[in-house]
């Protein structure tokens, strides 16, 4: 579910950069480490497959698209969601990471100590300065 207080986020990473990015955990866990430093919050790590959890509740969910040639990661970053919201409009999931414990939207979800526009600059400057770094002609 998306809503007020939710950042959206995609990254489209052609797989000849790295052929290890074909591995789906890999990719993962390589982006989510780069989405953790940008953020900088001791106690944010990786849950389940795709999420990012901060003292114990979900504040980040993320799937990935594959092609032959490259992936598209596209994220959702939790900063003043309504978890309330999700209870009213969402039932409780059939399947559920272990992390999760039962705990209905409401406990499960949390918010980043951020605003959108303090989480757009910090995830920004972490990728421009991944990619600069990687490819020394792009401005």
């Amino acid at each position: 579910m998306l809503g007020p207080g939710c950042l959206n986020y995609s990254l489209i990473l052609p797989l000849a950069w790295n052929a290890r990015l074909r591995d789906v955990q890999f990719s993962m866990e390589w982006i989510m480490a780069r989405v953790r430093r940008a953020l900088g919050l001791p106690g944010l790590h990786l849950e389940g497959q795709s999420d990012l959890a901060l003292s114990g509740k979900k504040v980040s969910g993320n799937a990935q698209r594959r092609t032959h040639e490259a992936i598209l990661h596209h994220g959702t970053l939790l900063y003043k969601f309504d978890a309330a919201r999700a209870e009213r409009f969402l039932q409780p999931p059939r399947r559920e990471p272990p992390y999760r414990a039962g705990r209905s939207h409401r406990d499960f979800l949390g918010n980043l100590p951020f605003t959108a526009a303090e989480l757009e600059k910090r995830l920004g400057e972490t990728w421009m300065t991944y990619f600069r770094s990687s490819f020394p002609g792009l401005s």
